[in-house]
């Protein structure tokens, strides 16, 4: 995480400590709510003990929106548990398992996956999985951040108009890595989800534009950038990958994108209504996670297309 200015509270990379973390201070290690019909009580378990043999298993994989950043009581506000309310009430015995990681990008799932640092996955009957926001917008904000320091501490124009096209060709470049490399590990991530939980119902959710109520406009001389459409423009690509891939690699998507788009107060970043300036200095209501009522939203969306909750 880059500790200053833009980045310091509105990069979706963040994985800083938070007062809403889980006792272990360590965003690596699942925090795990294993909810059971019976007592109707949720309590909080380690991976080392077991279920019933009946057990029915919903596990969330993916980054700091799936694991509930920010969120006043994130353990009972994100969309996981609101999931696993919703349908525990089905099963005599339920279980929910959350290894979402703050920060994570496709090639670091892939990578826990691998590790076997998601071991309640084997047998799972439910996985829903958000991931590929990493692979772009942190580098996106990072570079925006780098434009207006560099805007606001250098003042030789010429200078400017060297370095300033520069910034905007590399945040290109790198984006476009980024999404390349989402679309070569979106099919092993499915792979492994499979040889680990061949029976599960696996969901992707599509990525929400976090800044589409941000109307902001970045000159870089020879290229204009306007944050909502550039942002648009990036999670589009993402969700295109993951909706055209569903029927190929078997799994279902939850259209989080359309859910958002047209209903403000869904994500942090909504309240935003400073200029550039007010946006490099990481306020609060620049923060591009989802609120308690986003996580609503996300939970509606996976219910809705699941046939766990039926």
């Amino acid at each position: 995480m880059i500790a200053s200015g833009l980045l310091l509270l509105a990069s979706l990379t963040s994985c800083a400590e938070s007062a809403h973390e889980p006792p272990n201070d360590d965003s690596s290690v699942p925090y795990v709510s294993v909810l059971s019909s019976e007592t109707n009580e949720k309590h909080d378990e380690t991976d080392s003990e077991s279920e019933p043999s009946d057990t029915f298993v919903y596990v969330a994989l993916g980054d700091s929106i799936a694991y509930g950043y920010g969120l006043a009581d994130y353990n009972s506000e994100r969309s996981s548990a609101l999931i696993a309310n919703a349908i525990s009430d089905n099963y005599e015995h339920f279980a929910a398992f959350n290894y979402a990681v703050n920060g994570d990008d496709s090639a670091d799932l892939l990578a826990l996956l691998e590790s076997g640092r998601a071991p309640k996955l084997k047998g799972a009957e439910l996985v829903t999985v958000s991931i590929g926001a990493n692979n772009v917008l942190g580098n996106s904000l990072s570079k925006l951040y780098e434009y207006y320091m560099y805007t606001e501490s250098v003042s030789d124009e010429n200078l400017k108009k060297i370095r300033v096209p520069q910034i905007y060709e590399e945040m290109m470049a790198k984006n476009a890595d980024g999404i390349a490399r989402f679309e070569a590990e979106l099919p092993k991530i499915i792979e492994k989800i499979k040889d680990l939980a061949p029976d599960a119902e696996i969901i992707l959710q599509t990525i929400y534009n976090p800044y589409r109520t941000i109307k902001l406009e970045f000159d870089f001389y020879d290229y204009k950038l306007r944050l909502d459409e550039e942002t648009d423009r990036l999670v589009t690509e993402l969700n295109g990958i993951i909706k055209s891939n569903a029927s190929s690699l078997g799994y279902k998507v939850a259209d989080v994108y359309s859910a958002f788009n047209g209903t403000e107060n869904l994500v942090n970043a909504d309240g935003f209504s400073g200029g550039i300036k007010d946006f490099a200095a990481a306020l609060t209501d620049a923060d591009p996670h989802p609120n308690a009522q986003g996580h609503r939203v996300i939970a509606d969306t996976i219910l809705s297309v699941t046939e766990k909750e039926k």
